[in-house]
């Protein structure tokens, strides 16, 4: 006799499969967990509720990288960013720090030389306190 479920064995079973079966098990299990009494049928009356964690949207900036739903600090990248605030201070145009930046055979993420608009992103990010 087959069973009404297509798939019991995990390994059978599709990436979307075996979510939608992880899902339903939660599911589940969170119900399980309002039920009032025994061999009642009644939830309780606060409503199941959970938050998901919200993505970062858009590009991953200079710096960071991501893992997950979260960022992390990239420590040779962030060493850049430091040279780059250090440049600035001693009063050099973006232009010229992406200059030295290329001449110091530094790579950007993107193409692999520096421009002086993308300089000028890192310290617009840094001025506006985006970055770690």
């Amino acid at each position: 006799m087959e069973s009404k479920r297509r798939h019991i064995d995990p390994e059978q079973m599709t990436s979307a499969e075996r979510l939608d079966r992880i899902v339903e098990i939660l599911v589940r299990a969170g119900l399980k967990l309002y039920w009032e009494g025994e061999g009642t049928t009644v939830l309780s009356p606060e409503p199941l509720s959970f938050e998901m964690p919200v993505p970062y949207k858009g590009r991953v900036p200079f710096g960071e990288k991501k893992v997950g739903f979260e960022r992390e600090a990239v420590a040779v990248e962030q060493a850049i960013i430091k040279k780059i605030l250090q440049l600035k201070a001693e009063g050099l145009s973006t232009q010229k720090i992406a200059r030295r930046l290329n001449r110091e055979d530094h790579e950007s993420r993107r193409s692999g030389r520096w421009t002086r608009v993308a300089v000028w992103r890192i310290l617009k990010r840094k001025k506006k306190g985006v970055t770690k």
